[in-house]
């Protein structure tokens, strides 16, 4: 099997037929069930010689403590103590979606070398589609993928796709999304 932090930059119609409808499968189960992965990253997933994706075991590290800043929301990022996150949620689940259709798009794995301060300062200073967009080469984004980016990444929970609107976009329905201009709230 081969990470998908190895990867190359995959086309978007790779992208979405053999990461993003397996993985929104696979998150509607762990939905319908009140789970979460806490861990969705390019080094917890694996293609195997068939291109079908494999999930690394998740449960033997508390949630989110493998998990990579960039991938986590702001709230969770800013937890210090990563044994203290807590349980993870589907919505978090849904944010780290985003961040990896963003990377395997760009092709780009530089996000490794950021400081988690600078990530968590980027994303309050702007929101997270915009931060994680500027990390990561210039990309011509299509309107169809600018829209599942922005809704995956809101920073605002009630705002934030899910399984619905996720396969709502599968399906093939445009919402026509504008990129957040606020600047994010900061947890309390």
């Amino acid at each position: 099997a081969q990470h998908l932090a190895e990867s190359r930059n995959f086309s978007v119609d790779f992208i979405k037929k053999t990461i993003l409808i397996p993985m929104y499968k696979f998150l509607s189960i762990l939905e319908k069930n009140n789970l979460s992965y806490g861990c969705i990253n390019p080094d917890n997933i694996f293609l195997d010689s068939n291109n079908e994706l494999i999930f690394n075991e998740r449960f033997s590290t508390p949630p989110g403590y493998n998990q990579y800043c960039l991938f986590e929301t702001t709230g969770r990022a800013m937890v210090e103590k990563k044994f203290l996150k807590g349980e993870a949620k589907i919505t978090d689940d849904f944010y780290a979606l985003g961040v990896l259709i963003l990377v395997l798009f760009s092709g780009n794995n530089k996000f490794y070398d950021v400081d988690t301060k600078i990530i968590i300062s980027g994303k309050l200073q702007s929101n997270s589609y915009s931060y994680v967009l500027s990390l990561l080469p210039k990309l011509e984004i299509s309107s169809d993928i600018n829209d599942l980016l922005i809704g995956l990444l809101m920073d605002k929970l009630s705002d934030r796709w899910g399984s619905f609107k996720l396969f709502e976009w599968i399906k093939g329905k445009q919402y026509n999304l504008m990129v957040p201009s606020d600047k994010i709230d900061s947890p309390r």
